[in-house]
Formats: C-alpha cells, sequence, structure tokens
C-alpha cells in the first residue's frame, strides 16, 4: 500500500514511480509494506508522533531522508527538492531492506549486529550509543555493515546510488547547502 502526504503527483513525484512501486511490493511478496512518501516539511511532525522518536529530540532537516518501523512494517520516505523519481525509489528499497534484516533474516543479522558490537567496543560505546552515534555522523552511517547492504541492495536494483552524498550534492546543486552530519557538532 503507497500513501502520499503533502505532496503533488506529477510534481514531487510521477504516477507511473508510484505504480512501479506498487508491482515492485507485490512482485517481491512485500504488500504488506505500507509505504508513505512525505512531503520533508513534515520530518518534525512525524518525528513527534511516532512513539519511539518522540522521546528524543528532533535532530534537524538534513539528518535523514527516511525512516522504517519494521514492527508495523512501514516505510516513510520524506521528499525535499532534491528526491527524484529514481532515489525514492532507491529510498524505499533501503528501507524494506532494513525491514527484511530486522524481521526475516535472522542469521544475517545475528551476524550484523556482532558486527554492530565490534564497532561499538572500538569506539567505548554500548550498542545503544552506537546506534545513536551513528544516526547523526554520515561516515559512521555509511560504513554500518547493515546501512551497506540496504545501500548495495537499493543501488543493485536501482543502478545508481541515491545514498547520503548523493543527495548532499543533488542539495547543493539546487542551491541548498545542508549540513553536512559529524559526531562532533553541537
Amino acid at each position: 500500500m503507497v500513501h502520499t502526504h503533502g505532496i503533488t503527483i506529477g510534481g514531487a513525484i510521477s504516477q507511473s514511480v508510484l505504480e512501479e512501486i506498487k508491482e515492485f511490493l507485490v512482485g517481491f511478496k512485500m504488500d504488506s509494506v505500507t509505504v508513505i512518501i512525505a512531503n520533508a516539511t513534515l520530518k518534525e511532525d512525524y518525528w513527534a508522533a511516532d512513539e519511539y522518536y518522540q522521546t528524543m529530540p528532533f535532530p534537524g532537516q538534513d539528518v535523514f531522508r527516511a525512516w522504517n518501523d519494521y514492527e508495523d512494517k512501514t516505510v516513510i520516505v520524506f521528499v525535499d527538492e532534491a528526491e527524484t523519481d529514481e532515489s525514492i525509489f532507491w529510498l524505499i528499497i533501503h528501507e524494506i531492506m532494513h525491514i527484511e534484516i530486522r524481521s526475516g533474516w535472522l542469521l544475517l543479522y545475528s551476524g550484523l549486529y556482532r558486527e554492530v558490537e565490534k564497532k561499538a567496543r572500538k569506539l567505548d560505546l554500548s550498542f545503544g550509543g552506537y546506534l545513536n552515534l551513528i544516526r547523526r555522523d554520515d561516515d559512521l552511517h555509511e560504513s554500518d555493515p547493515e546501512e551497506e547492504i540496504c545501500n548495495r541492495v537499493a543501488t543493485s536494483l536501482i543502478g545508481k546510488d541515491c545514498g547520503r552524498k548523493w543527495w548532499r550534492s543533488r542539495k547543493a546543486s539546487k542551491g541548498v547547502t545542508p549540513k553536512a552530519c559529524t559526531a562532533h557538532q553541537d
């Protein structure tokens, strides 16, 4: 199921890509996943309404583009001026991979969990502390084992890497200079 919130079909996203997304979900037997494509200006509203995230301060507009709730099998993609049909589809696949890893691929996930624990220990952090840190640091985020797998699958299916570096570069080309995230920012 695909829903839109605060975006214009034919403007922010084409009708044809919405149909492709629906076909993809059915074709890969993921039609139980709900996809919400929302205007990026609604990020803070979604954050405040989310049971998990509302316990944390909103990190800012430039920290994330999408998230998933693997328990509810929901993907939320936030569309701003930098996104394209291709990048929206890439984000949906990327977030669905997080859902699949966490809810279905137990052997793979247990291996990833061990890799994350190793990285956390190297940084002298708890597992939860590491996860909070990688949300705020682009380089750490992109080198996280689970993120690497999600990026590779989305890139192989779309044929182009539309990850954070692509997004930040695209925003800059549109005259919007996003602040890259680092663990050392206040």
